[in-house]
């Protein structure tokens, strides 16, 4: 841990150095004031976005968009990491997550916004995992990416959400 309080304003360098030639991952966390991520140990630009049930619910409200460089990290602290949606009726979504399976495998789940059952999930082994789903009424989806790998350290994953308009009712012959 590096702390230090600038002596004037301006830009500030910082530099990481191996003892010898290595190629290594790594995170490097900033705080400014105070401010930084909100989970040191786990750090994305959404959290904490951990828990979610019918009592509270910290997910992360998302527009449809592509997200990277999002972090899933497991070992003694398994993290699980929520999203929310908004969807009018006729309205389908669609979340693509794309991340290395040898890093370690997550798993996505598509929750109504009564955060019972889930209404579609992905599970397989594969570097992607896709859901889709109609949704008959106007509501907030939740989404869930975790894993069930014991090994898993930290994984990092891309995140693509996109909304697709329901199709305009069409007249038939029998309308007035």
């Amino acid at each position: 841990t590096v702390s230090t309080t600038a002596s004037s304003s301006g830009t500030y360098y910082l530099k990481v150095e191996g003892k010898v030639p290595v190629r290594n991952d790594y995170r490097v966390l900033t705080y400014i004031n105070g401010n930084g991520p909100a989970k040191k140990s786990c750090p994305d630009r959404f959290e904490v976005n951990d828990q979610c049930g019918q009592q509270s619910c910290e997910a992360a409200e998302v527009n449809p968009g592509s997200y990277d460089k999002l972090l899933l990290c497991g070992g003694s602290n398994v993290d699980t990491d929520w999203y929310s949606t908004s969807v009018d009726a006729g309205e389908t979504i669609n979340v693509d997550l794309s991340f290395n399976n040898a890093r370690g495998d997550l798993n996505l789940r598509l929750f109504d916004e009564d955060l019972g059952a889930f209404v579609a999930r992905s599970a397989t082994s594969s570097d992607t995992e896709s859901v889709s789903y109609t949704s008959a009424r106007d509501q907030t989806l939740y989404y869930r990416v975790n894993t069930i790998d014991p090994e898993l350290e930290a994984n990092t994953y891309s995140m693509d959400v996109s909304v697709e308009q329901a199709d305009a009712c069409q007249d038939d012959g029998n309308e007035p």
